[in-house]
């Protein structure tokens, strides 16, 4: 009898925006909160101490439970140190960890783009940044705390 073996793999589904600003992140979180008609929560900073990353990122958090949708709000810049230095040009990014469509993330960074002081928006495919597998492992075994 011949055995049949299936491999499975977890793909991961984020979708992303990059903003640049000049907002502290307070000031930031208010205004997409109030832009968006969110409820971000602080949650413990994302550490991370690999490779060429280095440093204690601020995190925030909202379940849209009604769209299925888990949302996080990642800074870039921890005093100097940069998360992502291919994308250094933007202060934070805007992570949905569902199947968000392109419509909705357009939206969004419309809507983003909007608040006063954010300089520039854009989606981003983080599929495409260099060391993106060791930041999945990392915000993955992260949020999984949350």
């Amino acid at each position: 009898m011949k055995k049949l073996t299936l491999d499975f793999y977890e793909q991961n589904s984020m979708s992303s925006i990059g903003i640049s600003c000049q907002l502290t992140d307070y000031k930031m979180l208010f205004n997409i909160n109030k832009t968006l008609k969110y409820q971000f929560k602080r949650v413990d900073n994302l550490v991370i101490n690999v490779a060429k990353i280095k440093g204690s990122f601020s995190l925030y958090f909202f379940d849209d439970l009604s769209n299925e949708r888990k949302i996080y709000l990642l800074s870039n810049n921890d005093n100097g140190n940069i998360l992502i230095s291919e994308l250094k040009q933007f202060d934070y990014f805007f992570i949905v960890d569902s199947n968000a469509d392109d419509d909705y993330m357009n939206e969004i960074a419309k809507k983003i783009k909007g608040i006063s002081q954010v300089i520039f928006t854009q989606n981003i495919d983080l599929e495409k940044v260099k060391n993106y597998d060791v930041f999945c492992e990392e915000f993955d075994s992260h949020i999984d705390t949350i």
